[in-house]
């Protein structure tokens, strides 16, 4: 073959190689890439939730408070620790041999201030910015009372009001709007708390807020970085980034079953930090059968929790339950009644809480009184062999069973908040341990068990 056919030969060679490749590209381009990128698209598992948003605050805490001094000087013994429940009449310190007692009910506190007689209930309306301005300054000292020794007229402890205690926050006007009713301390503790005033101080909104719910810091703290919940709104909680607008409808991309993605319609409700809250549309349950638009996915929930918490005095079964009372049967069955007759069916509640017993809904729910939680807990808080962490112990899991109506296990004892500074079974010996574990199993026990 002459060098040229050779040429040519190549030549041709190279343009079919080309076209080949060139071939090959586009394929790739029009099949493959559109197939490829599907499985980069991002897609995650929507829940059923809450939003809420709300405004940082320094709060300033307002209470009553009962200051007992030394009539004499002498040597000084603490009977009753830091945050001790006391009764009226009750003997908190003996000096130089004498006993000192208290005049009234409340929360014994060894920590002492100076605005215990400027920061009352009765001075509400009269506290201003200033005066939360005085307790950040550098001469403001939180003194403590726990001497060996006193002189005559040193400040030996105080008793705090606990039936009801206040904050203060003064927010720009829009954000004095629309919060919700619940402070986050940012210690794993969140209180419902009541507005009582909002008024107008000098271009800001001062806030007043109540509570009679236990706080275990409420007594020692004056200033508090809070957070003021202002909204709260329940439904399918989305990525705000996987919103779009289809045809002047915002919706999302929702991957069925089959693994198609089709665009679904929905209503927002709120957004915030990135999370949109929108009212349900259709989805899958868990089982991959379509929840129609007519089923609302948070609608029989939201009605079984109005309704507990707007019936926590006047319907008997719900009431034992925040008291720690025990069930009987006719409470069961009127329970039964409501939560799958009244506001929805077996299948309902099926679906919203499983297996959950009725009890423990509802206690969940409405929590536990104060008063019946110190009662379970009286016989340890009472105890003056217990020490102070001990003690500490003991208010925290009280304070939790508040907030949660009761613990499940005695896992969550070794877990955060319980697990500082010491865990649970090291804490305590055998056998206080083992009582103490028997009451926070009686407490559950008393959401479930249904007497004859």
């Amino acid at each position: 073959m002459s060098n040229n056919a050779k040429k040519s030969n190549s030549k041709a060679k190279i343009y079919i190689l080309g076209f080949v490749l060139l071939f090959v590209a586009l394929y790739l381009y029009i099949y493959v890439v559109p197939r490829v990128s599907d499985m980069f698209v991002e897609t995650y598992i929507a829940e059923y939730g809450t939003l809420e948003s709300g405004v940082e605050a320094d709060c300033l805490f307002v209470r009553d408070e009962t200051v007992y001094s030394a009539g004499s000087a002498g040597k000084i013994e603490r009977i009753l620790s830091q945050g001790k429940l006391v009764r009226k009449g009750s003997k908190v310190v003996t000096l130089a041999g004498t006993g000192c007692y208290t005049e009234e009910r409340g929360v014994i506190s060894y920590y002492y201030d100076g605005m215990e007689k400027l920061l009352t209930s009765e001075n509400l309306d009269k506290i201003t910015l200033s005066d939360m301005e005085k307790t950040r300054a550098d001469e403001f000292k939180v003194h403590d009372c726990k001497k060996n020794s006193v002189e005559a007229g040193d400040k030996i402890f105080k008793v705090v009001d606990n039936k009801e205690w206040f904050l203060a926050a003064w927010l720009s006007s829009d954000d004095a709007e629309g919060f919700d009713v619940k402070v986050d301390f940012h210690d794993g503790v969140r209180l419902k708390m009541k507005v009582k005033s909002v008024t107008e101080e000098n271009g800001r909104q001062k806030v007043i807020l109540s509570c009679n719910r236990y706080y275990e810091y409420f007594d020692k703290y004056r200033t508090r970085k809070c957070k003021l919940i202002r909204s709260s709104r329940t439904g399918i909680l989305l990525e705000s980034s996987s919103i779009v607008e289809e045809d002047g409808q915002k919706g999302v991309y929702v991957k069925d079953k089959f693994g198609n993605y089709n665009f679904t319609p929905v209503s927002i409700l709120a957004s915030d930090k990135g999370v949109t809250v929108v009212e349900k549309n259709y989805y899958y349950d868990d089982e991959g059968k379509t929840l129609d638009s007519g089923y609302d996915f948070g609608e029989y929930r939201e009605r079984v929790n109005r309704y507990i918490m707007e019936h926590r005095s006047d319907t008997l079964a719900i009431h034992k339950l925040t008291q720690n009372i025990p069930l009987s049967q006719g409470d069961y069955t009127e329970l039964e009644h409501i939560f799958t007759c009244e506001l929805g069916s077996k299948e309902d509640y099926a679906r919203e809480f499983r297996d959950t017993p009725f009890g423990l809904l509802v206690r969940k729910v409405a929590k536990l009184d104060h008063d019946a939680a110190m009662q379970a807990f009286s016989k340890f808080i009472n105890d003056e062999s217990l020490n102070a962490k001990q003690i500490a112990f003991v208010q925290k899991v009280i304070h939790y069973i508040e907030q949660n109506g009761y613990v499940e296990s005695k896992a969550v004892l070794m877990k955060p908040p319980f697990d500082q500074p010491i865990l649970f079974t090291r804490l305590f010996d055998g056998k206080t341990g083992g009582e103490l574990m028997e009451t926070i199993d009686a407490v559950r026990e008393n959401a479930v068990h249904v007497t004859a």
